[in-house]
């Protein structure tokens, strides 16, 4: 499964970690230079600070489902990570922009309930349960999951 949206959030986040990587290494070199106490560490500490990863939690998951759905060889996104409440929106929010249509969510944690109330109040309906059949290189796995239409 290839999805445009998703692959341009890939390639951003992987510049960014490129970047914060670059300030890394110019940050221990700087440490080695001009000690703990210096000016010029300061600045690249605001450098760091002034670049805060650019997705949210909830799109973060969303990405990572994507990753996930696809090297477990899936035709649709599997989310089966819990989201905290505050990060439910954004995970719709984004399979909206990817203009996904439907995914199915495997989590089994306690607060399943918490996450499919959160999905509705986003406006998805419940289709129905499913099973997917996940395959990596080692082995061929089936995971119960409930259907979900974004609306």
């Amino acid at each position: 499964m290839t999805n445009e949206y998703y692959d341009n959030l890939i390639r951003i986040s992987n510049e960014w970690s490129d970047r914060k990587q670059e300030r890394e290494t110019k940050k221990q070199e700087i440490i080695k230079k001009y000690g703990w106490d210096s000016k010029e560490l300061k600045a690249i500490y605001d450098e760091i600070e002034s670049e805060p990863y650019p997705f949210t939690p909830g799109e973060s998951k969303a990405v990572r489902a994507y990753l996930n759905s696809n090297y477990y060889g899936l035709n649709e996104i599997e989310m089966n990570d819990f989201l905290w409440d505050r990060d439910v929106h954004d995970f719709i929010t984004s399979l909206k922009n990817a203009e996904i249509d439907t995914f199915v969510y495997t989590n089994t944690s306690s607060a399943v309930m918490d996450n499919i109330l959160g999905f509705i109040d986003e406006g998805c309906k419940m289709l129905e349960p499913t099973i997917l059949t996940r395959k990596d290189e080692w082995e061929q796995k089936e995971v119960k999951g409930i259907r979900f239409k974004i609306g």
